[in-house]
């Protein structure tokens, strides 16, 4: 009798060892970075994305920061050229972020749970010989910098052969998170030179003018000319498709901006978002595709065909292959829509009105999401779910219950069977899916507000 009490006296000290070595663990390292890429086999000056996913992969919530994008240096990638060299990836641009930018950053994810992010890794930047170390701007004019070097910008894969690729998600020990570097897989990527139409389309390309450190995609309007003739000469060539989104990039910029108001301007639109969308058609559900189908849609919205705009945004939303960092931003482009702010950002609405009242699917998007959808008749309820959140609201009725809170402000009708939903309910079962960081990244006005008395 003694020997067993003593047994069991033992196990409750290892559990209770155990479960306090789980509350001390830190949660961070409980969580696994995976790179990976829609396409393996690319040819040379391609645009090149990728995606990483943070994968929860213990048996409790975990923080992480929603800064991803290279600028910030959170996340960092190791490239192998062909030529055997291992360099660090150069973004274009660096972003600093102060105290609370990164305490606004922070989400969580739960046991299992999944944040992916798509990276446009196309360009970086690259000490190249030469006699400048970089230009300054003189009445107009761009002019060399002596140096042994200049810092030039480049595609990523300039070069033929086999590149090798990891990403880094590193948490220094000044943040308000636990320090973590975590290294993801190796993602191999295969480049070959361009051949058939491809070869004297991408010559054109190269030839094209190009001022200061612009790449051969920059879109600048010197080099507008060498666009339309690869779309005019080489329809079918890869490049065709590149030449297309820098083309309406351009013709989109000076709609909007160098133009805007002008009586051309709206034309300049129109042809912009007809290359994007033909961009899209051609590209499909791939990163690329999403990123002209976005472009499509905002151009869309500034010459106010508000429904075409939406229906384009809608689609993107539900694709398997948009990240969590896309839907966001779709997320907020809808808003955009309906506040009117494209309209009124290229001059072409009026600064009081709102374009159109957007209603979303509700079933479609939160199961994009990854969340849970029941309907209860009885009540005449929708109920959405996942491992962080629990929400509730009928149709009709301007309030929800999410986590046991009442939010109001929000907008839900039923229509031929679907609960329809404004732009503010996703983004509030997003914000309390993954927390706080998702509602910074958000508008203050898109997040239901808490009912007062709470």
């Amino acid at each position: 009798m003694i020997r067993t009490s003593a047994n069991r006296l033992s196990q409750f000290c290892v559990l209770c060892c155990c479960l306090l070595g789980w509350a001390l663990a830190p949660a961070s390292a409980e969580l696994s970075l995976a790179l990976g890429s829609t396409r393996s086999q690319y040819l040379v000056d391609e645009y090149f994305y990728v995606t990483i996913t943070l994968t929860n992969v213990g048996c409790r919530d975990a923080p992480f920061t929603i800064l991803l994008d290279p600028q910030v240096g959170v996340v960092t990638f190791e490239i192998v050229t062909p030529d055997g060299r291992t360099h660090t990836y150069r973004p274009r641009g660096a972003a600093e972020v102060g105290l609370k930018g990164i305490q606004d950053s922070i989400m969580w994810l739960a046991p299992a749970g999944q944040y992916t992010n798509c990276v446009d890794l196309s360009y970086e930047m690259r000490w190249v010989p030469g006699e400048a170390a970089g230009f300054y701007d003189v009445d107009g004019v761009l002019k060399p910098l002596p140096g042994p070097a200049r810092l030039l910008t480049a595609t990523v894969l300039s070069a033929p052969g086999e590149y090798s690729i990891r990403a880094c998600y590193a948490i220094p020990q000044n943040w308000p998170l636990d320090p973590v570097t975590l290294w993801s897989n190796e993602l191999r990527i295969s480049v070959a030179d361009p051949t058939g139409v491809d070869l004297p389309a991408h010559q054109v390309i190269e030839s094209g003018p190009r001022t200061g450190d612009q790449g051969i995609w920059n879109a600048h309007q010197e080099q507008e000319e060498c666009y339309e003739q690869v779309i005019r000469d080489y329809p079918q060539s890869t490049y065709a498709l590149y030449a297309r989104w820098a083309l309406g990039s351009i013709r989109g910029l000076a709609g909007s901006h160098y133009l805007r108001g002008k009586p051309e301007a709206p034309g300049l639109i129109e042809d912009s978002a007809d290359l994007f969308l033909a961009v899209a058609r051609d590209a499909g559900q791939a990163p690329f595709g999403l990123r002209a189908t976005e472009a499509a849609a905002k151009g869309l919205a500034k010459l106010g065909r508000s429904a075409e705009a939406q229906a384009l945004l809608e689609d993107a939303f539900i694709w398997p292959a948009t990240t969590d960092s896309d839907r966001t931003r779709l997320l907020a482009w809808m808003d955009h829509i309906e506040t009117g702010y494209f309209q009124r950002s290229a001059g072409l609405g009026a600064d009081s009105a709102a374009a159109t009242q957007l209603s979303l699917p509700l079933r479609q998007f939160a199961k994009a999401l990854g969340f849970s959808v029941s309907w209860v008749a009885a009540s005449n309820t929708a109920t959405v779910s996942s491992p962080r959140m629990k929400a509730s609201l009928r149709p009709d009725e301007d309030d929800m219950m999410v986590n046991g809170v009442r939010r109001i402000g929000v907008r839900t009708s039923l229509k031929d069977g679907r609960t329809l939903v404004s732009p503010s309910v996703i983004a509030t079962l997003m914000a309390e899916h993954w927390g706080k960081g998702m509602a910074n990244a958000f508008p203050p006005h898109m997040v239901a507000q808490v009912a007062p008395g709470r």
